[in-house]
């Protein structure tokens, strides 16, 4: 998973235990769904941008495809937009530890990215919280450790 919203993109790799729990799940009904996340794994993320918006005109309230519109608009370093459509995600995800954590590691990232220092510390405390052997929050959180709350980087 790619995330970062500066010159510097910061990789993470996540393994398949940290799917989210609705990728599986989906009908087949949702093809623009489904087309989105194929691109999104082939890295083609301006075409999968295109099927979640058009998803989301057709199911505007769906909290996955937001955190995955979400990914693509951190991709392209656009994190105004990004933290927008995770924060809307937030809103409509269900009440499961594991994806809320994954949309506050994601939240995280891009405040680290845009120098929201204190705000990506909780970000990432919030998504420990929730899932407390989620890696690369506690990773979030060293790499933060040196800055102060104010830092301009």
């Amino acid at each position: 998973m790619l995330v970062g919203c500066s010159k510097n993109f910061t990789v993470i790799k996540t393994t398949p235990q940290t799917m989210l729990t609705d990728e599986i799940t989906r009908s087949d009904d949702n093809s623009l769904f489904q087309d989105g996340l194929i691109l999104y794994r082939q890295d083609d993320l301006i075409n999968a941008e295109n099927k979640f918006s058009q998803f989301l005109e057709k199911q505007p309230n769906d909290w996955l495809a937001l955190y995955y519109l979400g990914h693509c608009r951190s991709a392209a370093k656009d994190c105004a937009q990004a933290l927008e459509h995770y924060n809307n995600s937030l809103n409509f995800a269900p009440n499961d530890k594991r994806s809320r954590a994954m949309i506050y590691l994601s939240v995280g990232v891009c405040q680290e990215q845009t120098n929201e220092i204190a705000k990506a510390r909780q970000s990432y405390h919030m998504a420990l919280q929730l899932n407390p052997s989620l890696t690369e929050a506690r990773n979030g959180l060293e790499r933060l450790s040196p800055l102060s709350d104010s830092s301009p980087n």
